[in-house]
């Protein structure tokens, strides 16, 4: 393997694993604020994906809904985390492509939202919108900075980007020259 791809593994794995910490963290703390067992979002979340929860304030801390909710929980930030990554490897290599790629983070971005709120939508009473909401912006923006502190030559890139002169005179400006 090329230092290149494993890199991006690598740098993916470990983004992946930041999201799903902070959202685990977040969710931990939250739970605990709430006067909760610290693995009650992941209970009732388990539960839903196993078809088996009932009022989701009287959930049961059991194994295996929380192993299966992290367990697909992990899985699918390792896949966020190496998808970001190898994105970030391309637009180092083709920075034109910063504003298409910004905008499809954007738009990926708000349908996940979209989609985790439907999922979580049944089970509002123990899992609150605005805390899902909030936990998964917190994970972006932990994953994101991540890999923007380890992309120095992203960042430069960016940078080349912004600096642009402005074809428009200031509007205070004459532009007839008395």
């Amino acid at each position: 393997m090329d230092a290149e791809r494993s890199r991006t593994l690598s740098q993916g794995l470990i983004a992946g694993a930041i999201g799903y910490a902070t959202v685990a963290i977040c969710f931990g703390v939250l739970n605990l604020i709430a006067g909760r067992h610290l693995l009650h979002t992941a209970a009732v979340l388990g539960h839903r994906l196993l078809g088996t929860l009932g009022d989701g304030n009287a959930v049961t801390i059991e194994a295996a809904p929380i192993f299966v909710y992290n367990g697909l929980h992990l899985v699918l930030f390792l896949l966020v985390g190496l998808v970001a990554s190898w994105i970030v490897f391309k637009l180092e290599k083709y920075p034109q492509l910063w504003y298409l790629v910004l905008f499809l983070a954007l738009f990926v971005f708000f349908h996940t939202i979209g989609a985790v709120l439907a999922f979580v939508e049944p089970v509002t009473s123990a899992v609150p919108m605005w805390t899902t909401s909030l936990v998964s912006l917190a994970a972006a923006l932990m994953m994101g900075g991540y890999l923007w502190l380890v992309h120095p030559r992203l960042r430069q890139e960016v940078e080349r980007l912004g600096d642009f002169e402005d074809p428009l005179p200031p509007a205070n400006e004459s532009t007839t020259g008395s």
